[in-house]
């Protein structure tokens, strides 16, 4: 499930790595697996 900040975030994503930017990204939480964790920006 995606929220609309989520589907907005894939989109920025997917247009800068098509212009040639290596994208990262970071979360407190990320049960995919796929971002950078940083516990400080987690909620919980």
């Amino acid at each position: 499930m995606f929220d609309g900040v989520s589907l907005e975030m894939v989109k920025w994503k997917q247009a800068l790595e098509q212009l040639g930017h290596e994208v990262l990204i970071v979360a407190g939480e990320d049960p995919t697996g796929k971002a950078q964790i940083l516990p400080e920006l987690s909620l919980h």
